[in-house]
């Protein structure tokens, strides 16, 4: 049987080989400046935080299917809801 690490030295080489070169900087020449598409949203966002509330089956399907078919995300109707219910709790 061959020595696996043998084997894996062999791949990076291969792989080290066949890799494309970077295209040189020319001179005068702006630099690529394409920017990278962001992933994650509010994920990314340092102005939220992710929650993980527990909700029956039933409710989170309705939740779910609810906010499918009028096009909303859920974490956008909970916030809403959260909003108003914070809101409603200062009034009192």
């Amino acid at each position: 049987m061959a020595d696996p690490s043998n084997m894996f030295s062999k791949l990076n080489q291969q792989r080290q080989e066949s890799a494309p070169e970077p295209a040189p900087d020319i001179p005068g020449k702006p630099a690529d400046k394409t920017p990278q598409k962001r992933r994650g949203g509010k994920r990314s966002d340092p102005n939220y935080k992710q929650i993980g509330p527990y909700l029956s089956i039933d409710l989170y399907r309705r939740v779910k299917a609810k906010a499918a078919l009028e096009g909303l995300d859920i974490s956008d109707v909970a916030e809403e809801l959260f909003e108003r219910w914070v809101s409603e709790s200062a009034e009192d």
